[in-house]
């Protein structure tokens, strides 16, 4: 499920998103929107470990649409640059 957005994900298990994001708000009380970007992060995390792997090609691999896009996610989320993680 790398990179799935919340409307894949919904078509992944036969339901409606606003059915997703209801069930997951009421069983666990954080939205799914916030599952995914706490798993896109972890994801993240565990790919920066290994330096040999360089922050473009982690954004490659975890689908978003530029390096530069990734960077600010990071950095929006955890409040550091990629590199400044490793």
């Amino acid at each position: 499920m790398k990179g799935a957005t919340m409307a894949e994900l919904a078509e992944q298990l036969s339901v409606p998103p606003t059915h997703l994001a209801r069930a997951s708000r009421t069983t666990t009380g954080v939205t799914a929107a916030d599952h995914l970007t706490a798993s896109l992060l972890h994801r993240t995390q565990t790919a920066l470990v290994d330096p040999k792997t360089s922050a473009k090609d982690i954004a490659t691999q975890l689908n978003f649409g530029s390096d530069a896009y990734f960077t600010r996610f990071v950095q929006q989320h955890k409040g550091k640059t990629p590199t400044k993680l490793r």
